[in-house]
């Protein structure tokens, strides 16, 4: 145990005292008159924090003789460590025999660990390995103590030493065997880390074959991403003049439409107008022959017929032309069918490119693991190490 920090306030003759030890140089001597109060302070103080008792006083009336005069209460502070952790113990001590007390723990957590006099005291007691009996007769001597101390039979001494060394033993049987749970349940977890890596390193070799194939193949499959991206670009360049083409084709498909509704309309006149003249010739066969006067009507109509009928052809030469463009336009979706297709082919190759990497990655890493497992066992090796529960 070590010493920290310890308040005072109302105490034996100190109304107020604060002395922070973590600035003082170790060994600390404390000098003065017979009667100062140098005990009070460093040892009755300390002890009163720790088991709310001073030597030659009961706890029941240490309020009454530690309490300064004229005052209700007193307050003890005192900050310490035990083996790397702090703790703070804060005792309140009633004139009229009531006290109060807490013990807290600073770092590395800060929780409060218990409260009440007697429950600080046991936890005191279980922290530091001694009861108050065995802190005064082994790490305290008070005036005349030492001889005291010498002048006890070899029985007495030797029951106080084995009543302290108990205390302490067991404790740190204890907290050996705590540390030594801890410590299984660490090498457990190694252990399982150590056949993980293991396993790992045992596919080595078939990680790097696989590697090496895949690196054998890389130069090839990125020519072949080369040539495909080439071919990617080129159809490309084609999907947008085939675009532009297939526009004007739409254009040209909505005149055939109205080329097409024309050429219906002038069928369906033509279709009248040869009803008509086959009208007129039966009638001419009716009539006298001053009827063939009309003959020249006749004539102008079959006339205006020939010519709608050579419209005709060559609106259908039209139509055939139109006919085949749109056979091309077909053409031109299956380019973009397939073009299309050469997209998916081409993100395929980029997936496989990218699973190389996860794959070099991957080797890496086992890699690393497996140099700092075979460090970590070359050093156990030199240092002739062994497993401390096996």
């Amino acid at each position: 145990m070590k010493l920290l920090r310890l308040r005072c306030r109302n105490i034996a003759t100190y109304d107020n005292v604060d002395i922070d030890f973590e600035k003082l140089s170790y060994p600390v001597f404390v000098m003065g008159r017979t009667g100062a109060g140098k005990t009070t302070l460093f040892v009755d103080a300390v002890t009163a924090a720790l088991y709310g008792r001073v030597y030659g006083e009961k706890s029941k009336e240490l309020a009454k003789e530690f309490v300064m005069q004229g005052k209700t209460q007193g307050v003890v502070e005192l900050e310490f460590e035990v083996e790397g952790r702090k703790y703070s113990i804060r005792r309140i001590f009633n004139r009229r025999g009531s006290s109060q007390a807490i013990l807290k723990m600073m770092y590395p957590e800060d929780k409060i660990i218990t409260t009440g006099s007697d429950n600080v005291t046991k936890a005191v007691e279980k922290l530091i390995g001694l009861n108050f009996e065995g802190l005064m007769n082994s790490a305290i001597v008070r005036q005349g103590g030492v001889y005291e101390l010498i002048e006890r039979k070899p029985a007495e001494k030797r029951k106080i030493l084995q009543e302290m060394l108990r205390i302490k033993f067991e404790e740190m049987l204890k907290r050996l065997d705590d540390k030594l749970k801890i410590l299984q349940i660490k090498i457990g977890t190694l252990r399982s880390r150590i056949d993980m890596l293991r396993s790992e390193i045992s596919k080595e070799p078939e990680l790097k074959k696989k590697l090496e194939e895949a690196r054998k193949d890389l130069p090839s499959i990125r020519r072949e991403i080369d040539n495909l991206e080439m071919k990617r670009h080129k159809l490309i360049r084609e999907k947008d003049e085939l675009q532009k083409k297939l526009g004007e084709l739409h254009s040209k498909i909505e005149e055939m439409k109205i080329i097409d509704q024309e050429i219906r309309r002038r069928e369906t006149k033509i279709a009248n107008l040869k009803r008509e003249i086959e009208n007129v010739i039966r009638e001419a066969q009716k009539f006298p022959p001053e009827a063939i006067e009309r003959v020249d009507e006749i004539e102008e109509k079959i006339t205006k017929i020939q010519e709608i009928e050579t419209e005709i052809d060559r609106l259908k030469r039209e139509i055939d032309e139109y006919q085949k463009k749109f056979q091309r336009y077909r053409r031109l979706l299956e380019i973009e069918k397939k073009l299309e297709e050469l997209s998916n082919i081409s993100s395929k190759y980029h997936e496989t490119d990218k699973e190389i990497d996860k794959l070099r990655s991957k080797i890496s890493e086992i890699d690393a693991a497996t140099k700092q497992l075979k460090d970590a066992l070359q050093k156990l090796d030199m240092a002739g190490a062994t497993c401390p529960v096996c």
